[in-house]
């Protein structure tokens, strides 16, 4: 115990010097003793349009208590990632910037209801939420002597006091909970982006579980009270102004700051020969050089075609002198270029981008998978999300069609249940994203 208490006197040390930081004792405590662990995978549906957000490491929610404190001071940070097991910990809560600063001005609600059900508690323990989006972090556990094997999260719905399930245009959340025990301690989060505000302050969590056969027709209920002075209302600035990049025009509409996240709106015009898939470096940057980049938590774009949004970190608790929107590289292919075609049953693609960094094409019976080898940075996001369905309008992906993972030799794998019944018919695939780039140099000033 010498160590912790050589760390210990370094963090007083600290705290003499940095008195408006605050370390909760209890949340070390808790941290010393145990780790709740976050398994985060992505399981998203989309109204308009569905994007797949990988899935973050492993997190702590108690730690969140700590994160103002560990942004703002670099001592703290170094006591925190020399407690065991913390490191990765540290790492996570300043992935994103936004909801590091949410944590520090006390945003995040304590809800702490629980139902039970077949020897399962469902407990909500937090959430944090604005007018855009809600985090709710949950967790299950099991009566004393009671085992539950390979347990499923199947569906999470957000209802009203009158049983109307409120409209999300994404939802993740981790499908694959394991094993549920007494002991059960493991802490997960899901993610609503809302299609409008919760204005109420009475709303219900409708769970549903699946795997083990005990639990299939059983639904839990949990009460959800919000404070809505813990949702600050989100701020839009107007921009309407345009960039050009390569001869290719973006049009920002306008920003919307709100706690969780930034929304950058933007039109892409018919006009332009290319389509932009993605913008990849886009930032805010204040007079100081300061930075806040796409989100690493949640939902990074909603919308479609030429009609986009993007989420970036907030800064909605800052107050810069200058603030600017910035981007260097842009994802855009040639508008002839967007469809791939394939012929599954003799693993050929008819029809590709010219450039043959979509090299070749396997057809994997069982499953009726297709598996595409891509040359360069395959890590930017989805890069089919339609099909053409058999009366020739393109569809998108929904959950039972559509499995997606990525491996570092460059493989994309695909599951389309329904198009590939027939893999002697050819599979026409629309691109989301692709690794053909455009470069400028834009910087838009907000303020």
């Amino acid at each position: 115990m010498s160590g912790m208490h050589e760390y210990e006197r370094e963090l007083s040390n600290a705290k003499e010097k940095l008195n408006h930081i605050t370390v909760p004792e209890d949340a070390l405590d808790r941290a010393i003793l145990a780790g709740i662990e976050k398994g985060k995978s992505s399981r998203a549906r989309r109204i308009h349009a569905r994007y797949w957000i990988q899935s973050s490491a492993a997190a702590i929610l108690f730690l969140m208590l700590l994160a103002g404190a560990i942004h703002q001071s670099d001592l703290v940070a170094g006591y925190v990632r020399k407690l065991p097991g913390m490191e990765k910990i540290v790492e996570l809560v300043h992935q994103d910037k936004g909801l590091v600063d949410l944590v520090n001005h006390n945003f995040v609600q304590k809800i702490g209801k629980s139902d039970s059900h077949g020897g399962v508690t469902f407990t909500v323990e937090n959430i944090i939420a604005d007018d855009q989006q809600m985090f709710l972090y949950y967790k299950l556990s099991a009566a004393d002597g009671r085992k539950f094997k390979d347990v499923k999260l199947k569906q999470l719905s957000l209802q009203d006091i009158h049983g109307e399930k409120i409209k999300e245009y994404t939802l993740g959340f981790t499908p694959d909970i394991g094993d549920v025990d007494k002991a059960k301690t493991q802490l997960f989060e899901a993610d609503y982006g809302l299609t409008h505000p919760l204005n109420d302050q009475s709303y219900q969590l409708e769970v549903r579980l699946g795997g083990d056969p005990s639990l299939e027709n059983e639904v839990w209920r949990i009460p959800i009270t919000l404070d809505h002075t813990k949702m600050g209302p989100s701020q839009t600035i107007r921009v309407n102004k345009t960039a050009s990049v390569e001869g290719q025009k973006v049009f920002i509409k306008n920003v919307a700051f709100s706690p969780t996240r930034v929304a950058v709106s933007v039109d892409y015009p018919e006009g332009n020969s290319k389509q932009i898939l993605n913008m990849e470096d886009l930032e805010l940057v204040d007079e100081k050089g300061e930075a806040w980049s796409r989100v690493s938590n949640g939902t990074t774009r909603s919308g479609e075609g030429n009609h986009v949004t993007y989420y970036l970190e907030s800064n909605y608790f800052k107050k810069p002198k200058r603030l600017y929107l910035v981007f260097h590289k842009l994802q855009a292919l040639d508008k002839d270029e967007l469809e791939v075609v394939v012929d599954p049953a003799h693993e050929k693609l008819v029809k590709a981008p010219k450039d043959g960094k979509l090299e070749k094409v396997k057809y994997v019976p069982e499953g009726h998978n297709l598996e595409f080898t891509l040359k360069g940075d395959f890590r930017l996001g989805s890069v089919f999300t339609q099909y053409m369905a058999p009366k020739g309008e393109f569809k998108y992906l929904h959950e039972d069609e559509y499995r997606h993972s990525g491996d570092d030799k460059g493989t994309i794998v695909y599951g389309f249940a329904d198009p590939l019944k027939d893999p002697n018919e050819l599979l026409t695939l629309k691109l989301n994203a692709y690794p053909a780039y455009i470069h400028g140099d834009v910087k838009i000033r907000l303020k």
